[in-house]
């Protein structure tokens, strides 16, 4: 688990300036703005930091990575390359690439600026959705032919991955002092009895495991679809990613401020349009793991996503109350 790596290891944000000066020297990159700052629990704990610029007279990202994360982004992204049989999708242009190392304490990547948008607005138009699920369809059905990463101890079994991910997200909740133990264990126990009570439990799959509109863009002048945010690659129970589309919609500090009932129907509107999808039809056990995964994702919410945005005292309780109906709704048609 990514979060996990902010307190486990020694952030970077202490050497930035020093890191950046380095970098734009040596590469001939000129900065031109700040696109993302990767924090969790405030500024300190900084995990990697992304510049648009220019670099031979043309626009780049450069993306430079604080943490040593579990796999190689670059390495994730040639793994891709040689399986893919799309036309239709692609990875962005790698023009050089550093892993992080521990001599450094970071790594950098120097890539092409794609100016098209993402392929979704906090608040998907009905057009902006259709164009997201034919570039999921291409994605499950077309570009993922093999996968090219084995499976940990803990991606064997997705009754165990699911367990031990919510673990960690207690523990840090509680080492940082925010974990609601009256509102959450009960919860907590109710979702892991439904678990048990699973007939078959759901299959582990290889996937882009952080599926937002926010990770896709396309291309104008080709049409491709360029896939970004490649680092999150791995294993996960199936349908894990249908909603993480919809996490990162509920959770998006962007999208319009939605009320339990507006929640409940976003779910709603997404299964019944992931539902919708010819491939996913014939699959009859969707509905059901859709639900489970739905609910992995609203604890994720509650447990943690709250706290590590920088949200007011009191917007903050008004989210965690609206979440913890909609897990009750949910859980109790499960």
């Amino acid at each position: 688990m990514i979060i996990d790596t902010y307190f486990n290891k020694h952030t970077f944000a202490d050497r930035v300036q020093d890191i950046i000066d380095e970098l734009t020297q040596m590469l001939h990159f000129r900065i031109d703005r700040p696109l993302f700052r990767g924090t969790v629990y405030g500024p300190s704990r900084l995990g990697s930091i992304i510049y648009k610029g220019m670099w031979k007279k043309k626009d780049a990202i450069l993306k430079i990575q604080g943490l040593k994360l579990q796999r190689d982004e670059k390495k994730l992204i040639d793994g891709f390359l040689d399986q893919n049989e799309s036309a239709h999708i692609r990875m962005p242009h790698i023009f050089k690439h550093k892993p992080w190392d521990s001599t450094r304490g970071y790594g950098y990547t120097l890539m092409e600026y794609i100016p098209d948008p993402p392929l979704m607005t906090p608040e998907p138009s009905e057009t902006e959705i259709n164009e997201f699920l034919k570039f999921f369809t291409e994605l499950k059905t077309r570009a993922i032919a093999n996968p090219w990463i084995e499976q940990t101890e803990y991606e064997q079994s997705s009754v165990r991955l699911v367990r031990h991910r919510i673990a960690q997200w207690v523990a840090i909740a509680k080492e940082r002092g925010h974990f609601d133990i009256v509102a959450l264990a009960p919860r907590i126990q109710q979702f892991n009895e439904l678990l048990e009570k699973m007939t078959h439990e759901l299959p582990m799959e290889f996937m882009h495991a952080h599926m937002t509109g926010r990770e896709v863009r396309k291309h104008n002048a080709s049409g491709q679809y360029i896939l970004f945010a490649n680092l999150y690659w791995g294993w996960r129970p199936k349908w894990y990613d249908c909603a993480f589309v919809v996490w990162n919609i509920l959770r998006n500090p962007e999208s319009p401020l939605m009320n339990e009932t507006q929640t409940m129907d976003c779910i709603t509107m997404w299964k019944e349009q992931f539902e919708a999808l010819p491939w996913i039809k014939e699959d009859a056990s969707f509905p059901a793991a859709f639900d489970i995964m739905m609910l992995e994702r609203l604890l994720g919410i509650l447990i943690i996503d709250l706290h590590v945005d920088e949200q007011q005292t009191h917007e903050r309780q008004v989210l965690f109350n609206k979440f913890l109906k909609t897990f009750d709704r949910l859980i109790s048609h499960a």
